[in-house]
């Protein structure tokens, strides 16, 4: 699939030279949300909600993208106990929603922490914040996750040194699509939040996102899917994504990136792996 990269003004898109831009905006620090964006473990968040769901004679079809997501819209992002509610509206009514939620917990957890599966970062996230670390650009974990997966999580995928501040879910008392998260770790990081940069890759978060955005004519939300089904990257774009990328590693392959100084996201008028619209996009509510 294409890098997609849409509603660049003049053609100028995110640059790392002594400090970084996102469309000629300085951008003053970075939030990223942890799973799906930096890590991807929905499949292991899917199964874990198409069994709790089997328990009260719901059945999810793990490969209908589109339909999962439009019977269970928070099944990508989150937060569980929406998903919960979800499965139970549609459900026999045999397990309450908190018993559904235990359920899917206990699955995921068994998961996560068994040791039968290698918790790794998606491919180019080092190579891309290694750099912008390296010329003081403070970053920040955004997530919902609890408290002690969240760090076991980036423990184990190796990230944890790249994030001094992590906003995480026990420190919280709204959920995505709430903008706390980033709210808070616009503060925490020293950061106005029109200089924030946030990094997403679900609905709930890029919602998010632009809700904590002061000034939405101008969101600097970067959106990087774990799935590229049809439809994922518009719906993303819709919710208030300034540009949706393929993967962390099509980020890379538009431009070299280094500490000295050089364009990430350029023109890309002749990169074949660049799709660009002319003018700002619309943002939609």
């Amino acid at each position: 699939m294409a890098l997609i990269v849409t509603g660049f003004i003049n053609g100028e898109g995110l640059v790392l030279n002594g400090g970084l831009t996102f469309n000629g905006m300085p951008v003053g620090g970075i939030i990223c949300d942890l799973e799906g964006t930096l890590v991807d473990l929905e499949s292991f968040h899917h199964t874990a909600h198409a069994l709790s769901a089997d328990a009260v004679g719901v059945k999810i079809d793990l490969e209908d993208y589109r339909d999962m997501v439009t019977r269970f819209p928070h099944i990508v992002g989150g937060p569980d106990f929406e998903v919960a509610k979800e499965i139970w509206e549609q459900g026999n009514k045999k397990l309450s929603v908190a018993q559904i939620l235990e359920l899917k917990t206990r699955l995921f957890q068994e998961v996560l922490h068994g040791g039968e599966i290698t918790i790794k970062a998606r491919p180019g996230v080092h190579e891309f914040f290694q750099p912008i670390r390296e010329v003081g650009i403070p970053l920040a974990i955004g997530s919902i996750t609890n408290n002690i997966d969240a760090m076991f999580i980036m423990e184990q995928a190796g990230i944890l040194d790249y994030f001094d501040i992590r906003v995480l879910g026990g420190d919280l008392t709204h959920p995505k699509p709430h903008p706390q998260v980033f709210l808070e770790g616009a503060t925490r990081l020293g950061v106005h939040q029109k200089q924030l940069l946030i990094i997403e890759d679900s609905r709930t978060g890029v919602r998010a996102a632009y809700a904590a955005h002061e000034d939405p004519r101008y969101p600097m939300i970067l959106a990087l899917p774990a799935r590229h089904d049809i439809g994922v990257a518009e719906d993303l774009r819709s919710l208030g994504a300034h540009m949706v990328a393929e993967s962390w590693e099509g980020l890379l392959r538009v431009g070299h990136i280094t500490k000295e100084g050089a364009q990430l996201f350029g023109r890309g008028e002749e990169d074949t792996t660049l799709q660009y619209q002319p003018g700002r996009r619309r943002l939609e509510q």
